[in-house]
């Protein structure tokens, strides 16, 4: 017999707002999400559409939303791996990575388009591929001084980046102004 979630289960990994992803903890916290710990963040798959195939195992719905005409539906697919904080994405307006986080993984803000700032620490020195993808409302991305590869793509559909602000000392990268 296979160990599928329950319903109850599926709906709290829905609605958590702070877990572990890798070797690194997140929380989020009225909008902010914070990722701490020591090492690199994992990567993600970003624009998930769930097949009609995929194994549905229930509804995860508040009961005084019983009758909600959008529930959400709790989908298996082995495959896709999102990052942890997906389903609140469109609630996250900062992102405050600490000390000790060396790589930012890919597609780890994707989608994430209210995001308007982000604090990124010297002690990161990669930003994956597709990390910051549809992020529209960011304006102004710090690039810290040991930031030595930037991936393709890492700033894709970022209408609203206007300044890549890289550090003085960064001997990798240069803003121009």
């Amino acid at each position: 017999m296979e160990n599928k979630p329950t319903t109850n289960q599926a709906k709290s990994a829905i609605e958590a707002t702070s877990g572990h992803t890798g070797k690194l903890t997140w929380s989020i916290n009225g909008g902010t999400l914070t990722i701490k710990g020591k090492g690199r963040m994992p990567n993600y798959d970003s624009n998930y559409d769930p097949d009609p195939a995929d194994e549905v195992y229930g509804l995860a719905t508040d009961s005084d939303y019983d009758d909600d005409p959008n529930p959400v539906y709790v989908v298996f697919n082995p495959d896709f791996n999102p990052m942890p904080w997906h389903l609140h994405r469109k609630d996250i307006y900062e992102v405050i990575i600490e000390e000790g986080v060396t790589k930012i993984g890919e597609a780890a803000f994707a989608d994430c388009s209210n995001l308007i700032s982000i604090t990124i620490p010297d002690s990161v020195t990669k930003i994956e591929s597709n990390a910051f993808l549809g992020c529209t409302g960011l304006g102004v991305i710090p690039i810290p001084k040991n930031v030595s590869n930037i991936l393709l793509s890492a700033f894709d559909d970022c209408i609203g980046l206007h300044f890549i602000d890289v550090d003085k000392n960064n001997s990798t990268y240069a803003s121009k102004d």
